[in-house]
């Protein structure tokens, strides 16, 4: 399983072209991949987590609070796997309270192969921490490859 947490100001976006078994990864609104790398898509499951939820806002600017980005960002994000025949399973579809207990089970329950964890961090004593953090649990490190190359780009 892979556990993605996308942070900071970051915006990612992946595009599956099935003619070329190919992944590209445009960062911000820019459109020339930042990287591609070739990678068949097998069947698989999605479990895209938006963070925070409910009473449990988290980061908060002004009115625009992180909860509601990431979930904002976790529909988006499953339509466009959905879009490319991933089966995608949230973790919450509204604003409510879920339990980090509750978002494993979600996990476990449909054998998800990815996790996404979607968060808008903020680190109060340094503004300069920024990017992308990435956990993974598997034996095969060349799943994780095309991720590991993404932590590699400044943004």
């Amino acid at each position: 399983m892979i556990i993605l947490m996308v942070c900071g100001c970051l915006y990612i976006y992946d595009k599956f072209t099935n003619e070329a078994d190919m992944i590209d990864i445009y960062a911000d609104n820019d459109t020339t991949p930042v990287t591609s790398a070739k990678y068949n898509i097998p069947e698989f499951c999605v479990v895209i987590d938006a963070g925070h939820g409910g009473s449990d806002g988290e980061t908060v600017s002004g009115e625009v609070i992180e909860k509601d980005i990431n979930l904002s960002v976790a529909l988006k994000l499953k339509a466009i796997l959905e879009d490319n025949n991933i089966e995608v399973v949230l973790t919450r579809s509204s604003d409510e309270n879920i339990s980090l207990a509750q978002r494993t089970s979600i996990a476990n329950e449909f054998n998800a192969d990815f996790f996404i964890s979607l968060h808008c961090n903020y680190y109060e004593d340094d503004a300069r921490i920024a990017g992308l953090e990435c956990y993974y649990n598997s034996p095969d490190a060349a799943v994780v490859k095309p991720v590991v190359e993404l932590e590699k780009i400044p943004f």
